[in-house]
């Protein structure tokens, strides 16, 4: 089982049964819901530096940015696109503006927490983050691929409503 930071306030009970709603949501067949999980954990990391927060889905999202971008890439490859048609493309499917719009579509954002509230629940004054970039949906697929492997996440990358290719 995953590491997870389960919420101080926040029961663990309660965050896996979210989870478990949200991986019906996106067609998702978790071995392990933690992962999941920590893809919609936005804990504020402290790393000393006030202007920039880090949030604990951060480096999650960066690997399933990554995870995503080479997906694409090969499956523009096998279509024959060249170098220029593969960039360009590839950056329309993968832009941080598209996936955000698909994390409104589909209300992912509801699912994030922190150590005490689920984002709807959260008072106004301490909202968790739903920027104009996407923070989820890339972290969602870090977690499938470490959850279930690459040609899980490649299956369920090219099904998924979430992410266009």
């Amino acid at each position: 089982m995953a590491n997870l930071r389960w919420g101080q306030k926040m029961e663990k009970k309660r965050i896996i049964e979210k989870m478990k709603q949200l991986a019906e949501l996106i067609h998702y067949d978790p071995g392990d819901i933690t992962h999941l999980a920590n893809a919609m954990c936005v804990n504020v990391l402290d790393n000393g530096n006030t202007s920039n927060k880090e949030y604990y889905n951060g480096s999650l999202a960066t690997l399933g940015d990554t995870v995503l971008k080479m997906i694409i890439t090969e499956k523009l490859y096998l279509e024959g696109k060249d170098r220029g048609d593969i960039t360009i493309n590839k950056s329309d499917i993968e832009k941080n503006t598209t996936l955000h719009l698909k994390t409104l579509k589909y209300n992912i954002q509801s699912f994030a927490y922190n150590d005490q509230y689920f984002f709807d629940e959260a008072p106004q004054h301490l909202q968790l983050p739903n920027p104009g970039h996407d923070i989820y949906i890339e972290a969602i697929i870090g977690a499938i691929y470490l959850d279930r492997g690459l040609k899980y996440c490649k299956n369920w990358i090219e099904s998924s409503e979430l992410v266009s290719i």
